[in-house]
């Protein structure tokens, strides 16, 4: 395996949602951490082209905490994080455009096709997510 396919498969372990010490072993999470911490430039360009740009793919994002991963560099790249994170969040604004125009979100079970409140629902949690850490950086 490469550099780019080990980055994105770390990346992919830390967004999936189950990256914590109890799942994959305090050894296995430290080494990963100290590994993106330390090569915080590679990752980042990595996370880019994985989840920006053309590889935005707001369906696979709802299931993601792509929030988690920016928030374990905010501290050792705070102004390419923030930049990142903003990025995300302008394509989320415009993926929920409808989301944020409906003020009571219990019709729109009525207005969308069937599993697209849930998606909608998910999408918004990870912007408020991104939202928290542009706050806290």
């Amino acid at each position: 395996m490469n550099d780019l396919d080990s980055i994105s498969q770390d990346i992919l372990m830390i967004v999936g949602g189950a990256f914590n010490p109890a799942a994959v072993g305090p050894e296995k999470y430290e080494a990963t951490l100290a590994r993106i911490r330390s090569q915080q430039a590679a990752y980042l360009d990595a996370f880019e082209a994985m989840f920006l740009g053309t590889k935005f793919d707001p369906q696979t994002q709802s299931s993601l905490y792509l929030a988690a991963f920016l928030n374990y560099l905010k501290d050792v790249d705070p102004e390419r994080v923030r930049a990142i994170t903003e990025n995300l969040l302008k394509q989320y604004d415009a993926i929920l455009i409808v989301f944020d125009q409906v003020a009571e979100k219990s019709m729109l079970d009525q207005l969308l096709p069937s599993g697209s409140t849930d998606f909608l629902l998910r999408l918004n949690d990870r912007r408020e997510a991104l939202r928290r850490l542009l706050q806290s950086s």
